[in-house]
């Protein structure tokens, strides 16, 4: 057929076309049908395939990192024990409760007979309601209590520094668990969620003393200690730090959260 031919083709009396024309029709309906059916009907089978596929790769990845624990398995009850038990020894070596209330007994008694006044500044609130007592009150009956924290800190100083003597690495990490509010804006304690809490309630002290033989024995860079010591850190860091200081093996150990970290010496 020439194109002249399929020009003088009529739609209402397609009946009577030559085959020719008749099977292109039919061919291009099949198409037309099949795209439609491709669009509406299979796109939705199309995205549960790549859905399923997807779901296949990350089933198949766990797979892997199990298989590659059950292969290690021993191993890590290896771990675990030894952890366990290097955990423990170092727990074994903590004072029990009598003997860190003789401990602390021991501390104020030496306050005491040095002549240390642990009530410095005056007047101070002695009630628990508050309401009873003016805001310098307040500031001076906490001023007090962190005298004698102060004390407290310098004593058990002193008394790690002699455990050094007899052959024991010592070392105190004293941080506050939280900071207080003294009347500022008509809030008292420390009661506030961390999110709305003012300064006055998050901001708190971290102290760190390291005996010579426990800094040595971890590698510990003092003056880089004392230089990083205004960087801003938090509760978070403590327990990676205290696991780091102990050499303690475990995967949820975090070398970013160890405060010392950055300042311990690699062995060359």
């Amino acid at each position: 057929m020439t194109l002249d031919d399929l020009r003088r083709l009529n739609l209402r009396d397609a009946g009577n076309w030559p085959l020719a024309p008749k099977l292109g029709v039919l061919a291009l309906l099949f198409l037309v049908i099949v795209a439609a059916g491709a669009y509406f009907d299979w796109k939705d089978q199309y995205e549960a395939l790549d859905k399923a596929e997807t779901e296949e790769t990350a089933l198949r990845a766990q797979y892997t990192d199990k298989k590659n624990k059950a292969i290690n398995y021993d191993l890590y009850r290896q771990q675990l024990a030894e952890i366990e038990q290097s955990f423990g020894a170092l727990l074994k070596q903590l004072p029990n409760k009598s003997e860190m209330d003789a401990l602390l007994t021991d501390i104020n008694q030496a306050g005491l007979g040095r002549g240390l006044a642990f009530e410095l500044f005056k007047p101070a609130c002695k009630v628990v309601q508050f309401s009873d007592c003016e805001a310098a009150q307040i500031v001076n009956a906490y001023d007090n209590t962190i005298l004698y924290t102060d004390h407290v800190l310098a004593r058990l100083i002193g008394v790690l520094s002699t455990a050094e003597s007899h052959g024991v690495d010592a070392g105190m990490l004293y941080v506050s668990d939280h900071g207080e509010s003294l009347g500022e804006h008509n809030m008292y304690l420390h009661g506030m969620p961390y999110a709305l809490a003012p300064e006055a309630q998050i901001h708190v002290p971290m102290v760190v003393w390291l005996s010579p033989s426990m800094r040595e024995g971890a590698g510990i860079d003092a003056g880089c200690l004392v230089q990083r010591s205004s960087q801003r850190v938090s509760h978070d860091n403590l327990f990676s730090s205290v696991l780091g200081m102990m050499d303690v093996k475990t995967r949820v150990y975090d070398p970013a959260l160890d405060l010392f970290s950055a300042c311990r010496r690699r062995a060359s």
